[in-house]
């Protein structure tokens, strides 16, 4: 599946286009999202620029806009904005995110992830360079049982057997 633009920032008529663009894409044999993510590779997209480029695409209250281009202006582009998005790598972000964490900032530190990562995912989704994860796993959610989504089994429930209550035995 391609991306074609989001509703209200792109036409009717415009997402025919592309549609029809990427269907005689397909028919020379090539594949859009590859095509799509060779041009970016050429272009040398930054990570200020794709960051900038999904901030624009997000529907954030002033207050929350305010918020995260200051996250992402003052404490991320410093440090990796002007670095290719296909030469970014995780350490490169975990120190970015290491040097929050050192004056004490955890919940700054935890939202930066969370907005790294969704820039990264965004790169992705758009036909950009595999980046990698963001340190932390898979950028979904919190830790919890290797594999198994971020969250541990349930307890197991004493005393409660195929909907009836029983009491426990001794």
């Amino acid at each position: 599946m391609i991306a074609l633009g989001s509703y209200p920032a792109t036409s009717l008529k415009l997402a025919r286009a592309r549609r029809d663009a990427a269907r005689a894409q397909l028919e020379a044999g090539q594949n859009p999202s590859s095509v799509k993510a060779e041009a970016r590779d050429r272009q040398g997209v930054t990570f200020e620029a794709l960051a900038k480029e999904w901030l624009s695409r997000q529907t954030f209250t002033a207050k929350t806009r305010s918020k995260a281009e200051w996250m992402l202006n003052d404490l991320v582009m410093p440090h990796v904005g002007a670095w290719p998005i296909n030469e970014l790598t995780a350490p490169e972000i975990l120190a970015v995110l290491r040097r929050i964490e050192s004056r004490g900032k955890l919940e700054t530190c935890h939202r930066t992830k969370w907005r790294i990562g969704q820039i990264i995912r965004y790169a992705v989704a758009t036909g950009g360079p595999p980046a990698p994860p963001p340190p932390g796993g898979e950028g979904g959610g919190g830790g919890g049982a290797p594999g198994g989504g971020g969250r541990a089994p349930p307890a197991p429930r004493q005393g409660i057997s195929r909907g009836r209550w029983r009491p426990r035995r001794r």
